[in-house]
C-alpha cells in the first residue's frame, strides 16, 4: 500500500489526488469519513479500512462493500416505507378517499395501480 489520504467526503480534489498517484505508478488509499454506502473502488470508510486492511485480501473487501450496500438499501427501503405510511395517514386524516390516495401514490411514488392499492390496504 502507498499513501493513505483521509478526507471528510469524496470530492473532485480527492479524485485528482488519487489520479495523480496512479499516474506516478503508486497507490493512494482514500479514506472518506462521510460514507454514503456507495464509495468507488480505492475508497474506503474508516471502519472498512481499519477493520479489514490486514490479512483480508480483495475478496473480503468486496464482501464488506456488498454487505454495506445491502444495509444501505435496507435503510433506504425503510425510509421510503415510512414516507409512504405518513403520506397515506395524512390523506386519511384529510378525509381523502382511497381512490384519491391511490392516484396520489401513483403520481408521487410512481406506483402501478396494484402496488398503490396494496400500500393503501396495508396502511389505511
Amino acid at each position: 500500500m502507498g499513501m493513505v489520504v483521509f478526507s471528510d467526503k469524496k470530492t473532485e480534489y480527492i479524485e485528482k489526488v488519487q489520479e495523480t498517484f496512479r499516474a506516478m505508478g503508486r497507490e493512494a488509499e482514500i479514506i472518506v469519513l462521510e460514507d454514503d454506502g456507495f464509495l468507488p473502488e480505492g475508497t474506503s470508510s474508516p471502519y472498512e479500512f481499519f477493520a479489514y486492511k490486514d490479512h483480508q485480501g480483495e475478496l473480503a473487501k468486496k464482501d464488506v462493500q456488498l454487505k454495506h450496500k445491502d444495509a444501505q438499501l435496507t435503510w433506504q427501503e425503510t425510509q421510503t416505507e415510512s414516507h409512504i405510511l405518513n403520506f397515506i395517514r395524512q390523506y386519511k386524516k384529510d378525509e381523502k378517499t382511497k381512490t384519491q390516495t391511490r392516484l396520489a401514490l401513483q403520481e408521487v411514488f410512481s406506483f402501478m395501480p396494484s402496488d398503490a392499492e396494496e400500500k393503501i390496504e396495508k396502511y389505511w
